[in-house]
C-alpha cells in the first residue's frame, strides 16, 4: 500500500472536521428529542427513530 500524499491526508482530515461538526449539532436536538420522548411517557423505540431520523438528515443531508 502506498503512502498516502499530504493533499490526501488533509483531505481525509477536512472531511472527518465536517463528519465531527455535523455529528455536535446532531447531540443537542437528540437529547431534547429523547427528554420530551421519555418525560411523556412514550415507547423508548421512539427515540431509535428520532435517533435513526435526525442522523440521516444532519450526517447525509447534501
Amino acid at each position: 500500500m502506498e503512502p498516502k500524499s499530504p493533499a490526501d491526508r488533509r483531505g481525509q482530515r477536512e472531511a472527518a472536521k465536517i463528519v465531527a461538526q455535523r455529528a455536535a449539532w446532531l447531540l443537542v436536538p437528540l437529547v431534547l428529542v429523547s427528554v420530551v420522548v421519555l418525560l411523556l411517557g412514550l415507547p423508548w423505540w421512539l427515540i431509535l427513530i428520532a435517533v435513526a431520523l435526525f442522523t440521516g438528515i444532519v450526517l447525509f443531508d447534501s
